[in-house]
């Protein structure tokens, strides 16, 4: 037969230890998504400045150095 007795599940409380212990992680977490925030905003700065510049002679600049040349090379060898 299967007994049928009531089971506790352990309960959780909030002590003022805990909530000590999360400060510090929520300042970490404030300081990492603002970090993340300002990486996002400069590389989106950065990109619409490529952009912007890139007909004025970033093209030349970016294709027409060793390495891309290189691999031009390479590319029309096979």
């Amino acid at each position: 037969k299967i007994s049928r007795r009531a089971t506790t599940s352990p309960t959780t409380t909030t002590s003022p230890a805990t909530m000590i212990n999360l400060v510090p992680i929520l300042q970490v977490l404030y300081a990492c998504v603002s970090f993340n925030l300002l990486a996002h905003i400069l590389s989106m700065v950065l990109g619409f400045c490529c952009t912007r510049n890139f007909n004025k002679g970033l093209k030349e600049r970016v294709f027409n150095n060793k390495i891309d040349k290189w691999i031009q090379q390479r590319w029309s060898n096979k």
